[in-house]
């Protein structure tokens, strides 16, 4: 490989500690990245969760939701995505219907990113 052909890998899309990540799987890659996909599936069906729940005023369960998440993304060291959820879990328990759609479209756009991110990383 020549000088400046290396792909160089774009910086991830919300907050992420790569180094951090790595060493809660064990400094297994592989682990980690069955970690992450797991991680991108059930968050998928998360945010389908989010606003199925924030359209029937269930403010307690959206919250518990949104504390869900944000725990497994403080696992995998998504500090910016937790923190995205933290104020969604935080709007829920007030019942801050505006806050809460405003965190929850937050969360998803940055879950998208996180998405088209690693499966970039994967192939690069």
């Amino acid at each position: 490989m020549t000088k400046g052909s290396a792909r160089k890998q774009p910086p991830a899309p919300v907050a992420w500690d790569g180094r951090a990540s790595l060493r809660a799987a064990g400094g297994d890659p592989a682990f980690l990245n069955e970690l992450m996909e797991l991680f991108l599936k059930d968050a998928g069906r998360a945010v389908v969760r989010f606003g199925r729940l924030a359209r029937a005023g269930r403010w307690p369960d959206l919250a518990k939701e949104a504390h869900r998440l944000k725990g497994a993304a403080l696992t995998l060291r998504l500090g910016g995505l937790a923190e995205t959820l933290a104020g969604l879990e935080k709007a829920a328990q007030g019942g801050r219907e505006s806050a809460a759609a405003s965190r929850a479209e937050q969360a998803a756009a940055e879950l998208e990113a996180l998405r088209r991110f690693w499966s970039g990383r994967k192939r690069g």
